[in-house]
């Protein structure tokens, strides 16, 4: 826009303005060249940016359009299921197969149907290998899990597509369950829904919950050890 400017203004400092016809003409072609020059600049920008604009929402209605017909979620055991954005709006096949929980992995996205009588959780996550999860979210999630589960509910984890997000969410809950390591848990879960993959960053944090839960395991085995002793010793 810069170099538009300059370029106007030096055009019209060269042809001074005059009520004569000549000049009037003179004027008339400056901006007739100016706007050849600039409209095009703009016209392709808009362009780019609405062709862009609808691409993007073209990709969202693909996401969040309700497959009333279809419901691609895995059941990973049988309490807790993963699945996709698709899976969460799919108010038939919730019902159908007890669904009452849902734990949403989708940065900025709002319960679907509370009114329906769904209870939810949302994590406010980024698929990005620089996301951090942290300590707050894998606890809090943990706890709604398993008090769901314990409760008698089905949960269901999702966020865009199953496999990286809400993945790891799972397979955290799993590692801490079931005292597994992150390799174990995630075959285990693959094995069931192949697409799973979380992220590169995911990996790392998943892999120092499995370094804290084997410190806390062990340290937890040590101090049962030291009450049986003391017990024995009474």
């Amino acid at each position: 826009m810069s170099s538009t400017t300059t370029t106007s203004t030096s055009a019209f400092q060269q042809q001074p303005y005059s009520n004569n016809n000549n000049n009037n003409n003179n004027s008339t072609t400056i901006l007739d060249s100016t706007t050849t020059t600039t409209t095009p600049t703009l016209y392709s920008f808009a362009l780019r940016k609405a062709l862009s604009y609808y691409y993007k929402a073209n990709q969202h209605i693909r996401y969040y359009l309700p497959y009333a017909s279809e419901f691609g979620a895995t059941q990973i055991t049988p309490n807790l299921w993963l699945g996709d954005i698709s899976d969460a709006m799919n108010v038939p096949h919730l019902n159908k197969n007890s669904i009452s929980h849902i734990v949403t992995c989708v940065k900025s996205l709002k319960p679907f149907y509370p009114e329906e009588g769904f209870n939810y959780l949302n994590l406010h996550l980024y698929d990005q290998s620089d996301e951090s999860i942290g300590h707050e979210i894998f606890q809090e999630s943990f706890e709604y899990i398993d008090q769901a589960i314990q409760n008698g509910n089905n949960v269901l984890v999702h966020c865009m597509k199953g496999r990286s997000r809400s993945a790891s969410i799972l397979i955290a809950y799993l590692m801490r369950k079931n005292g597994w390591t992150y390799r174990e848990t995630l075959k285990f879960v693959q094995q069931k829904r192949s697409i799973v993959q979380p992220n590169e960053g995911f990996e790392r944090q998943l892999l120092e919950l499995e370094k804290k839960l084997s410190s806390l395991q062990n340290s937890s085995n040590l101090q049962s050890i030291d009450d049986d002793t003391v017990e024995w010793s009474r």
